[in-house]
Parts: C-alpha cells; sequence; structure tokens
C-alpha cells in the first residue's frame, strides 16, 4: 500500500483532503510502550475510486473495497490469498475484492462477507451472493442504493 504523508482532516469537511483524497483513515495514537492511548484522529487516504462488482476497476494486484459508505477505493489485499467468505478477517484488504470484513468492533470475531446488489443473478464479487446466502441490504449502510451483504 503506498502512504503519502497527509494532515489531520475532518470527515463532515469534503474540501479537508484538498479535494483529491478522501478523510477516511482513522490513526489510534500509541504510547512508547506500543499500548493504546485512548486517542485518535482522521487522516487522508488517496487511493483511486472504483466500482464496485465492475472487473478490472482496480488497477492490477488491487481489489475494491467500500471503505466509507458511499466510498469505494482499490487497495492492495493485505494478504494472498485473500480471505475466504465467512473466514474470520482483521482488516477490511484481508477480503476478496467487493467483500467486507463485517462483524464485532475491534476485528473480534469478524468474517468476510461478499457485498452484493439486491435481486442480482450474478456471481458473488459481482454483486451475486454464493448458494444459500441471502443479499441483506438493511444491516449495513453502504451509502449505495440496493447493496448490502451477503450472508447464510
Amino acid at each position: 500500500m503506498l502512504f503519502r504523508s497527509t494532515s489531520f482532516c475532518c470527515p463532515d469537511n469534503p474540501q479537508s483532503c484538498g479535494g483529491f483524497g478522501t478523510c477516511n483513515v482513522t490513526v489510534d495514537l500509541i504510547d512508547q510502550n506500543q499500548q493504546p492511548t485512548g486517542y485518535t484522529f482522521r487522516a487522508c487516504s488517496f487511493s483511486q475510486s472504483c466500482d464496485l462488482f465492475s472487473p478490472n476497476t482496480c488497477p492490477q494486484n488491487q481489489n475494491c473495497y467500500l471503505t466509507d459508505p458511499g466510498v469505494t477505493e482499490c487497495y492492495q489485499p493485505s494478504q494472498t490469498p485473500e480471505v475466504g467468505d465467512g473466514q474470520p478477517c482483521e482488516y477490511l484488504n484481508d477480503c476478496a475484492d467487493s467483500a467486507i470484513c463485517i462483524g464485532d468492533q475491534g476485528g473480534q470475531n469478524s468474517v468476510c462477507r461478499f457485498l452484493c446488489q439486491a435481486n442480482s443473478n450474478q456471481p458473488p464479487g459481482l454483486g451475486g451472493c454464493p448458494g444459500g446466502q441471502l443479499c441483506d441490504t438493511n444491516a449495513l449502510d453502504t451509502g449505495f442504493a440496493g447493496v448490502g451483504f451477503c450472508h447464510p
């Protein structure tokens, strides 16, 4: 993942990232003993935006992820191969293209699930769900009409 130097930003102000980035990175501060301080701030990311369910919408070796409601961005997966559907995950980019790491806050008991488009007959990753799963468009605010996540 490519990082750039950035200043603090305000999620409520779209111009706080200079019109080129998105204020969607939460930085948790730690002390000299690597312990959380309880202080956080928001910073800008400058990843390419992408279209969910569209093949090749990201550069090679990157996947399209929903990073905030209404915001999709390209990131390199954290590991290869990506974590499969229903498998434990800690970070968003542990999962496959057009999937999300969803569950308890803090990564406890979180699993990868495909994002989906209501009433889609496409395969998983292109808007549909794996066999035996339903597309739930009410349990998660994706910021996109008719888009939710698949689950048993």
